[in-house]
């Protein structure tokens, strides 16, 4: 208790949480945003969607953190590279995960029985497809929750001075060992808190209906 009592006053531990938390939301919503904009371009489009594919299979096995210096030297030694590793991290798994889900959706003949009764395009965009892309969207999440956050804890160990990553980075230089493990443990809680998430908002959905 004391210990986690040091963290709070000397390390102010909070802060840093909320650092690591909003490089990770922020990388995971952009990853999201281009998926949705590749998604809509790939449907309308199958070449398009061709292209995609080729450069998912020719990049997707390159390891991202490969990436983080390059982005270090393109965007400088801020925020934005290591939000931009987070979403490199999780774009190809993100897009790969909801673009078979709303492909299948295109051709499901639930569509055409849509477009047979002349339902209002609003309507089928919000309550076909976006509802309809809740289980492909929830999963893509908790694939994304223990990636993205390895990538935003280690973009924050370097050339940082805050974090979760900076954190560890420090206490590991300076041998404290028990600061160290108690912060991993942070991370590890904060990681449970995220995929709880997503059970969150189907209990309000469900209690909504």
């Amino acid at each position: 208790m004391n210990l986690l009592l040091n963290l709070y006053t000397e390390h102010q531990i909070l802060e840093h949480v909320l650092s690591t938390f909003q490089i990770f939301l922020s990388g995971l919503i952009c990853s999201y945003i281009l998926s949705l904009i590749l998604i809509v371009l790939g449907l309308r489009w199958s070449n398009v969607r061709k292209l995609i594919y080729f450069m998912v299979g020719l990049l997707q096995p390159i390891p991202r953190i490969v990436l983080f210096p390059l982005l270090l030297i393109l965007m400088g030694i801020n925020d934005i590279a290591r939000t931009s590793l987070v979403l490199v991290g999780l774009l190809f798994s993100n897009y790969l995960i909801l673009d078979s889900q709303f492909n299948h959706l295109k051709w499901n003949p639930l569509k055409k029985i849509l477009k047979v009764y002349k339902v209002q395009r609003l309507k089928i965009l919000y309550y076909y497809y976006l509802r309809g892309a809740l289980p492909a969207l929830g999963s893509s999440y908790k694939n994304s929750v223990g990636y993205g956050l390895t990538l935003a804890i280690v973009a924050e160990s370097s050339f940082s001075n805050k974090g979760l990553g900076f954190l560890i980075w420090k206490f590991w230089e300076r041998y404290d060992m028990p600061e160290l493990y108690l912060t991993i443990g942070l991370v590890s809680v904060l990681a449970l808190l995220l995929n709880l998430i997503p059970r969150g908002i189907k209990w309000m959905m469900v209690r909504s209906i």
